[in-house]
């Protein structure tokens, strides 16, 4: 009988692990569960540049244009360096770098929130390819070749319509 009852448990177990589970079966997520990176609790529209400096520090670097403030973290590679982007004092966007220590996968962001809804090739770099899932307010920087996750975008979720709008040309993609 003990025996029956594993060999079932299995195949009920290996059943589950065979069918992909869709994505509308998962609940939108809140802010603190898109983000798990040092990044998790800045949340665009509610973080202050009080807040980010507050935490952070001061910047490495900090510059003005128009009603928009940029500034800059240092990483391992200074010619890469994370961004908060603030808007009326207010956090607009956040970019993130990762350099091959990012554990999280494509296929972790797949399974969650279904397909992308844009996939946009970097004009800046052929081998990066960016997979955006606007009502989710994130966007993954991958390699085209490997998909391993070299930048994260944090926003604000929004329509597809309104990421291109608010962040095409922004982004240069």
């Amino acid at each position: 009988i003990f025996v029956l009852f594993v060999l079932s448990m299995a195949v009920l177990f290996l059943d589950k692990l065979s069918k992909p589970t869709p994505p509308g079966e998962f609940p939108v997520p809140t802010k603190t569960e898109l983000r798990d990176t040092t990044f998790n609790k800045f949340i665009p529209g509610q973080t202050t540049y009080e807040d980010v400096i507050k935490s952070m520090g001061e910047p490495l670097t900090s510059k003005a244009a128009g009603t928009k403030i940029y500034i800059t973290y240092a990483t391992k590679f200074s010619s890469l360096p994370n961004m908060f982007v603030f808007n009326n004092n207010m956090l607009l966007y956040s970019i993130e770098n990762f350099f091959g220590d990012y554990k999280k996968s494509l296929s972790y962001y797949t399974d969650r929130y279904g397909q992308p809804e844009l996939l946009l090739l970097d004009i800046n770099d052929e081998t990066v390819e960016w997979v955006i899932f606007p009502k989710y307010g994130i966007a993954l920087s991958v390699f085209s070749f490997d998909k391993a996750i070299v930048k994260i975008l944090y926003f604000s979720p929004q329509t597809k319509e309104a990421f291109e709008k608010n962040f095409l040309e922004e982004l240069s993609l």
